[in-house]
Order: C-alpha cells, then structure tokens, then sequence
C-alpha cells in the first residue's frame, strides 16, 4: 500500500496517496515510512500542519531515516 500511495503522490494523485498511505498505517501504525510518505503528500496538498505532524511521527519512530529529512527541506 505505502508503495502504491507514493506513485499516486508522484503522479499529483493525492487523494488517492493518502487513501492507500491510511491503509498502509492501519495494518503498521508505526510504519515510519508511511508517515513521512504521507506527511510528504500533505505538504504537497499544503495541508502543513497534517505534514508536521506526520513528519515529526516518523521522526520519533524512525530517527535515523535520511529520507524523513528530505521532505523536511
């Protein structure tokens, strides 16, 4: 799910993205990747503060994901 959700936020998607990002939360909550995924596709939305909240979830769960800090940039 979290790999279909990052193809839809590729293809401008977005709802879609988070539909599949959701999914794949449910079945991980501590999915890191997914959370930065889906902060990412809110920061696209412009939904900032959903992003930050996410961002900082994956963060906590994941400290040492280079890629969390690419979508912080």
């Amino acid at each position: 799910m979290a790999d279909r959700g990052d193809t839809y936020r590729m293809i401008k998607k977005y709802e879609e993205a988070i539909a599949d990002l959701n999914r794949s939360l449910e079945m991980d909550p501590n999915g890191a990747c997914s959370f930065g995924r889906r902060g990412e596709v809110y920061r696209m939305m412009k939904k900032y503060e959903e992003a930050l909240v996410d961002l900082n979830k994956s963060l906590k769960i994941d400290p040492n994901d280079v890629y969390i800090y690419i979508y912080l940039m």
